[in-house]
């Protein structure tokens, strides 16, 4: 521990973890159904900037640069859609 830096003390409650983790992927999961109102390009407006919004935010509470964050889970999210997508 004394090598890494890292003080018990310091880390998050698994529960609250777990708990925003949750609420994250709830409220992520919303996002889609808005393409069953026919409004496709809306709702991956919204799901991309959802992406960009929680990757640069993770990243800043990582110390790291918020444009890496938003880039990488943005196109994490984009190779999930694209995967994913059915006609």
């Amino acid at each position: 521990m004394e090598e890494l830096g890292v003080d018990p003390g310091e880390l998050p409650s698994p529960v609250v973890a777990a708990g925003a983790s949750l609420a994250a992927f709830a409220v992520g999961a919303i996002i889609p159904y808005l393409a069953g109102l026919n409004v496709m390009a809306l709702a991956l407006g919204l799901a991309a900037i959802a992406a960009i919004v929680g990757g640069g935010m993770v990243a800043r509470l990582t110390d790291r640069p918020f444009w890496r964050g938003a880039v990488r889970q943005l196109l994490l999210g984009a190779c999930a859609a694209g995967i994913t997508y059915r006609r």
